[in-house]
């Protein structure tokens, strides 16, 4: 008679691994998470011969702080570069990894996140197998006070960001103050969007955008973010998410602070395999809203992300979501 354990095994073949998505090597990863900037100096030697893979990231720009009814554009994302050489167990990558804006308290614009920059020197054989790489930090939004006037009209004045008035099919104006306004600070994108150099790929960041629906600035369910990801993340080329705001809801006191949250479920929806929704945020513990310049301070994107703009209304300040800061992702692969 079949024992119990030969039954078992007979109808449970022995297990071979079906994993298929796992990269071969072994991977190092770092990005910066403190504000000093030795803590963003970065070192890696070759455990021995082989080939690597650098990716880095620029910082994302950070979103920035309003203190009166009004609105803005979100950061833009930072450039990707891909490098790939030989190495033995002398090579190095060294360099220094990018900070995203985190002066929370910077009325209207905090700057331009930090690039990435690091150099490598590959297999000692061939001493032709060295060089730099470079991918800058992303352009940081800017937001407007505007109690008395559609924000839209307010990047529309300006003339250095690009702007689409909303139209109807007729080609009549969709509302007054409605339109499209893309953080082109520089005056275009070409002289905007953080650029990548030195790499085998060399992917810019592109440009994050806002669409307003409305001109009441104090009114963020009428204002949707379209916030660009870096590459070589979610996709090879990067992509976009968009979601809108909110105001006075459960989560969204006054709409500060609601964008952490906003941006996190919008992401976890691009991933092929997103592991959950909004976080658990009760409106009388844990939740971000009115913690103001704690808001500025914490890059809750992941790397290369831009930060999101300010929901601010009447007498409610905040500071706008911190973009992601730099990254550098390497896979080595030892020689066969």
């Amino acid at each position: 008679m079949a024992s119990l354990s030969t039954i078992i095994t007979a109808r449970n073949p022995t297990y071979e691994p079906n994993e298929k998505n796992l990269e071969k090597g072994q991977l190092f990863y770092f990005t910066p998470l403190a504000e000093h900037s030795i803590c963003h100096n970065f070192t890696w030697n070759a455990p021995g011969n082989g080939c690597a893979r650098v990716e880095i990231w620029g910082a994302g720009g950070s979103g920035a702080k309003m203190c009166c009814c009004g609105q803005g554009v979100p950061g833009n994302p930072g450039a990707y570069v891909v490098k790939c050489f030989l190495v033995d167990g002398s090579s190095k990558v060294c360099g220094c990894v990018g900070s995203s804006c985190g002066n929370g308290d910077s009325l209207c614009y905090r700057g331009r996140s930090t690039g990435t920059c690091v150099c490598y020197f590959g297999a000692a054989s061939d001493n032709t197998i060295c060089g730099c790489l470079c991918a800058q930090g992303g352009e940081g939004g800017t937001t407007y006070c505007s109690p008395s006037s559609g924000t839209f009209c307010c990047f529309v004045a300006d003339g250095n960001f690009c702007t689409t008035a909303m139209t109807t099919p007729d080609g009549s104006a969709w509302g007054s103050g409605c339109g499209l306004a893309c953080n082109t600070r520089g005056g275009t994108v070409a002289a905007t969007q953080a650029n990548a150099y030195g790499g085998d790929i060399n992917c810019p960041g592109g440009i994050s955008c806002t669409s307003f629906y409305n001109c009441d600035s104090a009114n963020h369910c009428y204002v949707h973010y379209h916030i660009r990801t870096p590459a070589g993340v979610h996709s090879t080329q990067g992509g976009m998410v968009t979601f809108s705001g909110d105001n006075d809801s459960a989560i969204a006191q006054g709409g500060t602070g609601h964008y952490h949250q906003s941006h996190y479920y919008a992401l976890q929806g691009m991933k092929r395999d997103p592991s959950q929704g909004f976080h658990i945020m009760l409106c009388y513990f844990s939740r971000m809203c009115g913690c103001y310049e704690n808001n500025g301070c914490q890059a809750t994107p992941p790397h290369g992300h831009g930060g999101a703009p300010t929901m601010t209304c009447n007498s409610v300040r905040d500071n706008g979501q911190r973009g992601g800061h730099g990254a550098i992702r390497i896979l080595w692969q030892a020689a066969e």
